[in-house]
């Protein structure tokens, strides 16, 4: 999902515009790039991202003024190469190898040396390691170079499901580690999803097979729990939407039936909070059993262990 940025009005992933206040999640209105270049989120309009915190629950950081702060970093030069910037972030939002590298608050520093002229502008005939080689940043790819083409073409042969675990999955794994085979071949491609691509890591491909063959039971519980989660994220949203929509259209905020609306989606609420917790509990166990035993295999291999 991409948002704008009230600031800048680059459209960005929602990642750039998410927050935390203690443990509460926030939306900004503005970017976090805007906001490293010390652009006051509360001083801003952002009639998009309102209400879709209203729609998530989340806290929204901006102002539901009419008027709000004038656009400041909407310069000639960001309105020129406004698809380049976009078109970067979006490839280096999307690059987990990049945003293993290169820290977030590095980047957004290199864009706004850009945006000011003092670096170039990303270009988008080059590959996403030149362009940030242009900013100043230095990453490594060539041990994972998988066109866009081929991961297009893995996606759609395991119908975008993790062939680890069974849940959604659209993150390209290579069996053997690239780190211990460099090899980019379609042989070594699969699909996995975010979170079993970073458990393996460098685990090799058949020791992990192992360890998770043994979690069979618990992938089929989080298959599930992802797709009751799903459908109940769907159901609240489209009752929240509807609860908005009745509000809007007869001007009414308080009634018995709008308050019982809104009691029926503070208890679905707290149905998806208590599966959520439930499905994250899970999930770190899964986690837990498969990181330890790696971590005793290599000290077992390095004779730490008898």
């Amino acid at each position: 999902m991409k948002l704008q940025c009230a600031s800048c009005l680059l459209r960005m992933a929602s990642c750039h515009f998410k927050g935390r206040l203690a443990a509460r999640p926030q939306l900004m209105s503005i970017c976090d790039i805007c906001l490293q270049a010390g652009q006051p989120a509360r001083e801003f309009t952002n009639p998009a991202i309102a209400a879709l915190a209203e729609i998530q629950l989340v806290t929204f950081v901006g102002t539901k003024a009419t008027t709000s702060a004038v656009p400041v970093a909407k310069t000639s030069r960001v309105r020129r190469y406004r698809k380049q910037y976009e078109s970067f972030l979006h490839a280096f939002d999307h690059s987990e190898l990049a945003m293993k590298q290169i820290p977030r608050q590095r980047l957004n520093q290199a864009v706004l040396a850009s945006e000011r002229g003092e670096l170039p502008v990303p270009d988008l005939t080059h590959s996403l390691n030149e362009q940030l080689a242009q900013l100043g940043l230095v990453a490594t790819f060539q041990l994972n170079e998988v066109s866009y083409l081929t991961r297009a073409q893995i996606r759609m042969k395991y119908h975008y499901r993790c062939q680890y675990c069974g849940r959604r999955g659209d993150s390209i794994d290579h069996m053997d580690p690239v780190s211990r085979s460099h090899n980019n071949t379609l042989a070594n491609l699969t699909l996995a999803c975010h979170e079993c691509n970073r458990t393996k890591g460098n685990m090799p491909y058949v020791f992990f097979c192992r360890l998770n063959a043994k979690l069979a039971p618990i992938n089929q519980q989080l298959v599930a729990y992802e797709q009751t989660l799903t459908a109940l994220k769907s159901k609240l949203q489209a009752q929240h939407q509807a609860l908005a929509a009745e509000v809007h259209l007869h001007g009414v905020i308080q009634s018995p039936g709008l308050n019982q609306q809104r009691q029926v989606n503070k208890q679905l609420q707290d149905v998806l909070d208590s599966l959520q917790s439930d499905y994250e509990v899970l999930c770190q166990q899964r986690r837990d059993y498969l990181v330890t035993s790696w971590q005793l295999a290599q000290a077992q291999q390095r004779g730490d262990i008898i």
